[in-house]
């Protein structure tokens, strides 16, 4: 009916932050986007940058809540930046979302690869195992590029 899902959510969301947990927050949301559609001809009839100057106020209202944001860990503040930058630049609060939740996933997997990295390259370097019934009690395998020494 001219709005996305992502709008629904957003507002149900709102009223959940409010306090609102019962499901009557979603029901009176889904109420007042079912009458606007009815004001929808009248609200077309109103241009577009005549909305600008209350847009500009709730994105004023909206990033105050960016100082939450932890800036220090960039695994929390690039996407957040990428979130914030894009929603303005390409009109669209959900591509700006997916932007910011697609480096999100891409920060985690880079970190995750990087970690396995250093694992193999750990135990590649330097593997330590214990065998049982040695002179000994414990031998140490030591791998140096592919060649295996033995030291007791």
């Amino acid at each position: 009916m001219g709005t996305s899902p992502l709008i629904v959510l957003v507002e149900s969301s709102v009223g959940i932050e409010e306090g609102g947990r019962t499901g009557l927050v979603a029901f009176f949301a889904g109420c007042f986007f079912l009458l606007s559609m009815f004001f929808a001809p009248l609200l077309s009839a109103i241009p577009p940058y005549a909305t600008g100057p209350a847009l500009i106020i709730v994105g004023g209202l909206m990033f105050s809540n960016a100082r939450f944001i932890n800036w220090e860990n960039m695994n929390e503040a690039f996407p957040s930046f990428i979130t914030i930058a894009l929603m303005p630049l390409t009109y669209s609060i959900s591509n700006g979302l997916l932007a910011g939740l697609a480096t999100t996933f891409a920060l985690w997997l880079l970190e995750t690869v990087a970690e396995l990295a250093w694992l193999v390259t750990l135990t590649r370097n330097q593997v330590q195992c214990s065998v049982p019934g040695s002179r000994l009690g414990q031998t140490h395998l030591a791998t140096s590029h592919g060649k295996v020494t033995k030291r007791t």
